[in-house]
């Protein structure tokens, strides 16, 4: 019993002891943060109040060249020695009151509901962590490399930010020394002062534009200066050091354009580089094909058509295509290369030729995947195809209904028509159709005067398919003949017949009415 009692003395006079030394400790760690505070405010010229509101150790504030600073030690006086935070407020007159940075978050998204608009300053990383707002022109001005880095520390790291004229920082430790205090106090005096004092914003968008690291960045200052500020004179300057000296292709382009003709040589070298993006290259091509004057303009073009395969060369014949509709030579040599409207028109072209060498481009241009330029090709082989056309016809029909429409096969079935309608007399050598509606849709007949053999897609022996096609090419074959017969007969009766009319085959009898081939059971 005598034991007990003493080991429980013990144990609370033990615990007295340890609880009155812990106390004497924390008292001496603030009276040190105390001694600390107060040394800071001698250095920077501030006061230090002691510890009230229940803080710690007391708040240093005072004014320093205009500009108000405040910290404060937001820990309670019961905390541990060195838990708490510490704030630093500083308010510069200077700081534009609508320029705001912060964190993004909840109250970023909530700013632009209310119709709070963003400004982006071309850094992909900063604008996704960062939210900016406020004169847009201030704003990418003052937001050079090191100002992105230093606001990034602030707002990421320190938990602070720039709103209605004060930046604010919040340490998630309190400042230990003096010297600590002075050194992150200067550091964010420094900040602010850089904040306020952006010099003249047209300047520092040409700096940017020309010396910032990241490509985005340079771009936006320089798309900001020639739509701000375009009658300044450094704008025409930057964008003269953009065209000579700037590696990214996108600047070249903008500046390019502003400077108009004297920006032409560059924008002509742009569609030239291989390491240019294609779209930039052909944004170049189509500004300058806008620009330049017609004799110009076509010497540009014939340039342009010297360069490899892509998009710049293609939108280069489409260019030269009006010069060129009369020339099949032409036409037979650069139609696959074209694309959209301009190929649908040399097609047009090819088939107004009248010659039977422009049917395999033309057939190469049913594979298109553009339905304008397939019913061009069709309604071409319509006029100039042979029997070689028909099979690709046929297919073409069969695809039709897979591409969205009977426009295509109805094309298909005219072109058919018209090439059975030119074959001349079929019924002595055969004649070429699509089945009939009862037969399986885009089939292919032959049909013969002695009997019919029909034809019909997956169902007649391949045998049947190559008699079908020496038929069709013996028809063609005797009609071309007869043809080019009648047109010598022609030609040397009158001498003066037109070239055009000469490149064409004289037109046909018509065709006598097409026989149904007996079904097969």
């Amino acid at each position: 019993m005598k034991d007990n009692v003493v080991f429980w003395v013990v144990l609370c006079v033990g615990g007295i002891l340890l609880r009155l030394l812990r106390r004497s400790e924390r008292g001496e760690s603030r009276e040190s943060l105390a001694k600390a505070w107060m040394q800071a405010a001698k250095e920077l010229g501030l006061d230090f109040h002691g510890g009230a509101d229940g803080s710690a150790h007391g708040t240093i504030l005072g004014t320093l060249d205009g500009v108000d600073i405040r910290i404060t030690d937001s820990s309670p006086v019961s905390s541990e020695p060195g838990a708490g935070c510490t704030r630093v407020s500083i308010q510069n007159p200077e700081l534009v009151p609508a320029l705001s940075i912060r964190a993004k978050g909840v109250a970023s998204k909530f700013g632009t509901a209310l119709g709070v608009q963003e400004v982006a300053t071309g850094h992909r990383s900063f604008d996704k962590e960062v939210h900016a707002s406020g004169p847009e022109a201030l704003v990418v001005a003052l937001l050079d490399d090191a100002m992105r880095r230093d606001l990034r520390t602030l707002i990421l790291q320190d938990g602070g930010r720039v709103e209605n004229g004060t930046l604010q920082a919040e340490f998630q430790s309190l400042f230990q020394t003096s010297s600590w205090i002075v050194r992150e106090v200067r550091r964010l005096l420094a900040l602010a002062g850089r904040l306020s004092r952006p010099g003249p914003i047209p300047k520092r968008l040409v700096s940017n534009a020309r010396t910032d690291r990241l490509p985005g960045v340079r771009r936006r200052n320089l798309e900001l200066l020639l739509t701000i500020y375009a009658e300044e004179p450094e704008a025409a300057k930057a964008c003269r050091e953009v065209v000579e000296q700037e590696l990214d292709p996108m600047m070249r382009l903008r500046a390019g354009r502003w400077l108009k003709e004297e920006g032409w040589p560059a924008l002509e070298k742009l569609t030239t580089e291989k390491e240019a993006p294609e779209q930039v290259r052909l944004d170049a091509f189509h500004d300058l094909v806008g620009a330049l004057p017609a004799a110009k303009r076509t010497e540009f073009l014939e340039r342009a058509v010297g360069l490899p395969a892509g998009a710049v060369r293609t939108a280069a014949l489409g260019g030269l295509l009006h010069l060129h509709e009369r020339d099949l030579e032409w036409l037979i040599r650069h139609a696959l290369e074209l694309d959209g409207a301009a190929a649908a028109r040399a097609a047009v072209a090819l088939g107004s030729r009248g010659s039977e060498r422009a049917e395999p481009p033309l057939i190469s241009l049913l594979l298109s995947s553009e339905a304008p330029v397939r019913l061009a090709a069709m309604a071409a082989l319509g006029e100039v195809g042979t029997a070689s056309a028909v099979e690709p016809l046929r297919r073409a029909a069969v695809e039709a209904p897979l591409l969205g429409g009977g426009e295509l096969r109805a094309a298909a079935e005219a072109a058919v028509k018209r090439i059975q309608g030119r074959l001349g007399n079929a019924a002595a050598v055969g004649r070429i159709s699509l089945a009939e509606a009862e037969a399986e849709a885009g089939a292919l007949t032959l049909a013969h005067a002695e009997g019919a053999l029909s034809v019909v897609d997956g169902r007649a022996p391949a045998e049947a398919e190559d008699a079908l096609a020496d038929a069709g090419r013996k028809a063609l074959a005797s009609w071309c003949s007869e043809s080019a017969a009648e047109g010598a007969a022609q030609g040397a009766a009158g001498g003066d017949a037109e070239p055009a009319a000469a490149m064409r085959p004289a037109t046909p009898p018509e065709p006598r009415p097409e026989a149904r081939p007996p079904q097969r059971e």
